[in-house]
Parts: C-alpha cells; structure tokens; sequence
C-alpha cells in the first residue's frame, strides 16, 4: 500500500468488519479475507470475458494486479475455467443433462446458470483457450511484461 494511507485504513476496516469480534487482525484472516475476494474477482473476470465487456473486465484485471495477483496465476485459471465451458457446451449439445456436467466437470459456479453456459459457442470459445494459450506463452517468452498479454488477450475478445 506504500503511502496510501486510507488505502490501508480501508483495508483494516474490511478486516475488522470481517471479524467485529476478534478485532486481533491474524494472517490466517488477512488470508482468508483475500482469497474470498479473488476468488470472486477472478469469477467476475471470467463472466465479463465470456460476456465480452472489454471494459469490466480490463477494469477487474487492474483491480486483480494492484493486489498483488500476477498474470501467471490468472491465466491458467482463465484456461481452466474456459476448457471446461467448452466441455460443457459440447456436452450439452449431445443431451447430456446440465446438472451431471455441473458435478463431473465441478464447475459448481455455473449452478443455476445453464442458460448463460448454453448461449455460449463452442467456436468462441476454443478461439478464446487458443488466445489464452498464446498469451500465456507470450507472457513467458518474451521481455514485454506479462500483463501487457493479458490485457491484449481481453481488449482481443470484444472483436472475435
């Protein structure tokens, strides 16, 4: 947080509205505190990228960095999250039931959701692990950095 002071007051307030009782902040809290919230921003990333809002998700991104997440844990969670849509997708196409994808494939956030996972293309969707995969080796091979892929991979989507 550096010199942002009421950026780390905000921060402790969250802690301490997490935990009224405690009120001794632990690391297993600050943890805890913090994944819940990725977790969450990684699946709002994920939505907006299959919803294809450039902006949402180039905002959720920047949030996801400056807390530290780096692209090399984002975008295999982006590869893992879409390959199992495809999966889906395809899947539901040949009349496998919804709710038997949902346990095999654990895409447990999906619950509730078959009709956002149905409008999704199976065409779009394979393009979309292609651009994951060519940022993810993009990121790791080159001297740009790494978020500059990701972001690439994003603003790329909205024109598919």
């Amino acid at each position: 947080m550096g010199d942002e002071p009421d950026r780390l007051e905000g921060e402790l307030e969250k802690l301490f509205l997490w935990d009224p009782d405690g009120r001794k902040i632990s690391v297993d809290s600050v943890l805890s505190l913090i994944s819940e919230i990725r977790e969450s921003e990684i699946f709002d990333l994920i939505t907006a990228l299959a919803g294809r809002n450039r902006g949402e998700a180039l905002r959720i991104t920047g949030k996801l960095m400056d807390s530290g997440v780096t692209p090399h844990q984002v975008i295999p969670l982006l590869y893992w999250n879409f390959s199992r849509l495809l999966v889906a997708r395809e899947r539901l196409a040949k009349g496998i039931p919804f709710a038997a994808l949902l346990k095999e494939l654990k895409i447990w956030s999906y619950r509730n959701r078959e009709r956002e996972v149905r409008q999704l293309s199976p065409e779009f969707l394979a393009w979309l692990l292609l651009r994951i995969r060519e940022a993810d080796r993009m990121s790791k091979s080159t001297s740009i950095p790494p978020r500059l892929h990701l972001e690439k991979l994003i603003v790329d989507t909205q024109m598919t």
